[in-house]
């Protein structure tokens, strides 16, 4: 799967419009009951683990139950900002 969405935003936006979407959906809580922070000031690796999560579901959407197959696939992926800043 490439970096960027076939058409339209990229895996980042993607992920960070379901970040604010479940912060929205919680009152812009965590689930500990904590003020969730802004997707930007997150740290990298959870910003990653959120566009593996938008990812995956790019993959259902696709190919449907068959992705459910490949979860762990995404174990020790890294998004093009980790990659960059190696």
């Amino acid at each position: 799967m490439s970096d960027t969405a076939t058409v339209g935003p990229s895996w980042e936006e993607i992920a960070a419009s379901a970040y604010r979407s479940y912060a929205a959906s919680t009152g812009n809580k965590n689930f500990r009951g904590d003020p969730m922070p802004a997707f930007d000031d997150l740290p990298e690796p959870i910003k990653t683990a959120w566009q593996v999560a938008a990812r995956q579901v790019g993959e259902i959407l696709e190919w449907g139950e068959e992705a459910f197959k490949n979860e762990q696939t995404w174990a020790g992926f890294q998004s093009v900002q980790q990659r960059a800043s190696k």
